[in-house]
């Protein structure tokens, strides 16, 4: 069974998203992240609530995708 908490690593693992990337979508104000707490962590709903709407804006590194892998 998926968990409904997840963390960093949780949604490194799961997803194949690299660390970096996780940690630039926890910043985002649109997604609603309980910080205040070690290790932070988001509800696996809203992070797929959020997942389908595109944030071009959070991929600034051309060599990194949400995916984790590079674009050479």
């Amino acid at each position: 069974m998926a968990k409904e908490i997840m963390t960093v690593q949780d949604i490194v693992e799961e997803f194949g998203i690299a660390e970096p990337a996780v940690y630039r979508i926890f910043k985002d104000p649109e997604l609603p992240v309980q910080a205040y707490t070690k290790p932070m962590f988001v509800l696996r709903s809203k992070l797929l609530e959020y997942f389908e709407t595109r944030h071009d804006d959070l991929i600034w590194n051309p060599r990194i995708n949400l995916g984790g892998r590079t674009n050479d």
